[in-house]
Formats: C-alpha cells, structure tokens, sequence
C-alpha cells in the first residue's frame, strides 16, 4: 500500500511541477544580475501560470530576469529574449553603441546601451577611425590589424576604452584662463601620443582641449601658430595660466653719462649674480636677457620687465638678446668703434688723405662716448677717439663755435681734409702744444 501510495505520489509532482521551470529572478538593482549571474539564486516559477523563463532591458535600461507568464504575448526583440528550459535566461548583458555616440569610449552606466547577447557570448570595444564601437562578440569581430578587446562577464566592455586615452583640460573664453576640475575630459578622439593644448592671445581669450580634436582646434598636429603651446607629460597637462612666472634669471644693472658710479656695467658680470625676473609674461613667450648700448646710456636685465615685444630689442638700435643660461648677458661689452689716429707732423697723409688710412680701436673700449675728432693746433693735424683726449681737448672739441676742432660720430668718421693754414688765429701757447705732442705720442705709438 505504502508503494502505491509513493508512485501515486511522484506520478502527481511530476504533473504538477515538472512543466513548471527554474529560473533567474533579479534585475540589474544586483550587479550580479548584470555582470555574474551565476551568483543570482534559482527560483521555481508558479504552478499553472509561467511555463517560460525571460530576459528583459527596458526603455531605462534595467535589466530584468524572470519568469515568463502562458498568456504573455509580447513579442521576441533585441530587448527581450523568452527562453525554454530551466536557467535558460542567463544571457551575458553586453553594452552596444557605435563610433555615433559620443560618450561610447567611456561609458560607465549601468544602465546605458545595455544589449542582450547569447548565454555563453563574449562582449568587445573596438576602435573604428579614432571612434570606439562596443557589443555583443563573434569569433570574427577582432582581426590582427585592429585595436580591438574581447573580454568576458556581464557588462565587461564598459567603462574607458583603450585606456591609455589622453585626458585634458576643455574649455574657452575668458573663464578660460584658471582651469578647474570640471573643465577635464578624455578626448573623444583616439589617437596613439595624443597632446593636450593650450591657445590663448589674451587671458580673456583663451582655449584647451585636445590635438586630436577635429572642429575649433587652433592647435592641430603639425601646426605652426606661436600662440599654441603642447603637452603630453602628465594627464590634463594643459593648465598652464595665460600669464606665467619667468624662470631665467639675468644679470640686472645700468649705466648712463650722468651716473659714473655704475660704469662698471659695461664690464664683464658674475653670472652667479643674476637675478629672478619681474615681469610675468605669457605662457608662449621665450624668455629673454639682453645688453642695451645706446649714445649715452647702457642697460642690462629682463627683456619683458623694460619692453613690451621682443622686437624691441635688435641689433640696429644697439639691443641684444641671450636665453641659453642664467646671467648669459654677463659678457663684457667691447665696441667695435675705430678712429683715425694720426699727426700730420708723424705723417703727411694726415692732413688731406686720412680717409686712406686704417681706423684704430679706442684706448677706452667701455665707454658709451662714441666720436672721434679731427683738429690744427699749430698747424698739426691731429685725429683720434674724442674718449681718449683729456678733458681740455675734449672741451675745446666739443665747442661746436670753435672751428679748431670738431667731432663726428660715426667710424672713422673724421677723415676731413685740412689745409696747411687751417685755423692759424686759434694756435695755442707752446705749454698746451707740448701736452698735446705727449698725449698722442702715447695715443699712435
């Protein structure tokens, strides 16, 4: 009796249960409903009601598993996968979007572009022209000559992808200019050594992003505009302000007529002296030293804390630049200003052919005084560098009143003919012809 009882018994579960099958319940609420469902607890679907198991993504993206209804009638899709069998809704849960969407490289949503792929699928990024395609894999989806990635597991193609993407600073106008954590993005373009970069011409008119970029870029790859500075050292290199410190340092001192006591300017400097400049100047600007000689005054220091361009400084109004070291304008200033120095009494061509003869360097090579002169004194015509004459010469040559003697400015400038009874009323005491007579011995010998 006990055996009639027990087939009686197994013959009613197996009616009663065995049509009815085991199944997935969750939603994506779990993470392990989307990325491991083989941690999610198998449940038995009602007697009478569910004879199916399901897979579901809704219009948000929730990924629901379950059990199927007889009377359901909703149609088989892309979002929607009823399965026969026990388990059989363990579908991988891949995401899917194209090159099209632009957030596809970096999309971390649980929710978003949620795909339903076979049980036993694997999910793939794969770059398209810079872009980024993900979805559902095939054993032909990745070739040898593609940046492409297969991996396995629910959702497992989320998140950044390739993952040495460059990141930097986006942004432009004038809130430009100090950059905040907001303003980071990962470029939405792919290239290998990608660059961010910097572009500004004011600090009210500024922009950052990255090379890569294909629209409003002023920066491209190749690109030659002085205004655009690059980088690739550090994620969101580009925050560099439109004003910066300067970091050469220069040798900082000056001279001029009415302040001797700052003559030794003109002499060679201890680079070890050099100082910090004031000035800051913008990011794209080369940082320079200079030596400025002009008629009456000489200057060394900061380019950008005297000048507004660097243009302002230039070899034809006696400016120069350095930038190779700290205190590289250190060197002594020697001129290349020559005179004719000669006596008429030493030689004959002194008088009337001294533009045929070679000019001489002055004996006081500092000096901003630049002139020669040219005069008679008892009837000798003397010539040489006006800095070298004593004082009471160079007060009777710099009388422009008195035609004994006159000055010029330019090299070897005085080669003006004198005739031999030149300036005859203006013959000194044989006391000042004598100082004379000493004074160019030691000049032209």
């Amino acid at each position: 009796m006990f055996f009639h009882f027990y087939v009686i018994f197994s013959v009613y579960m197996v009616s009663t249960y065995g049509t009815t099958p085991i199944c997935l319940q969750c939603n994506s609420t779990t993470a392990d409903c989307l990325q491991n469902v083989t941690n999610i607890g198998i449940k038995r679907c009602k007697f009478g009601s569910d004879d199916r198991c399901f897979t579901k993504i809704d219009d948000d993206g929730v990924v629901t598993r379950g059990c199927l209804p007889k009377d359901s009638t909703e149609s088989e899709g892309v979002n929607y996968k009823p399965c026969l069998g026990d388990n059989c809704n363990n579908h991988t849960i891949c995401k899917m979007c194209t090159e099209e969407h632009e957030d596809c490289f970096k999309i971390d949503d649980n929710n978003k572009y949620n795909v339903i792929c076979d049980a036993d699928a694997q999910c793939f990024s794969k770059l398209i022209n810079k872009k980024v395609a993900k979805g559902c894999a095939t054993s032909s989806t990745c070739t040898k000559d593609e940046e492409c990635v297969v991996c396995t597991g629910g959702i497992c193609n989320t998140g950044l992808f390739p993952k040495d993407r460059r990141s930097c600073h986006k942004c432009e106008g004038q809130n430009c200019d100090n950059v905040t954590e907001e303003m980071r993005n990962y470029c939405k373009n792919y290239v290998k050594d990608d660059h961010c970069y910097t572009y500004g011409d004011s600090e009210q008119n500024m922009q950052r992003g990255c090379v890569s970029d294909e629209s409003s870029n002023p920066c491209p790859a190749g690109g030659a505009d002085a205004k655009c500075r690059t980088c690739n050292d550090k994620l969101n290199c580009n925050d560099t302000p439109y004003k910066i410190h300067q970091e050469l340092k220069c040798i900082k001192c000056s001279y001029s007529k009415d302040k001797e006591q700052d003559k030794n300017c003109m002499d060679a400097q201890n680079s070890n002296k050099a100082e910090a400049c004031s000035e800051k100047i913008p990011f794209y600007a080369k940082e320079w030293c200079f030596t400025h000689k002009t008629s009456d005054s000489f200057q060394r220091g900061c380019l950008y804390d005297r000048m507004q361009t660097e243009d302002e400084c230039n070899v034809d109004n006696g400016c120069t630049t350095c930038n190779d070291a700290d205190g590289c304008n250190r060197e002594k200033v020697s001129s290349d200003f020559t005179c004719i120095a000669c006596r008429s009494d030493e030689n004959p061509k002194c008088r009337n052919e001294a533009n045929t003869l070679p000019g001489i360097k002055c004996r006081t090579e500092s000096s901003l005084d630049e002139r020669c002169f040219f005069g008679t004194w008892r009837n000798v015509v003397i010539r040489g560098c006006y800095v070298d004459a004593d004082e009471r010469m160079q007060y009777v040559c710099a009388d422009k009143a008195n035609p004994q003697c006159s000055v010029c400015e330019k090299s070897n400038c005085n080669i003006k003919q004198i005739p031999s009874n030149a300036n005859i009323f203006y013959a000194l005491s044989l006391e000042w012809l004598l100082f004379i007579t000493v004074f160019y011995a030691v000049v032209t010998h």
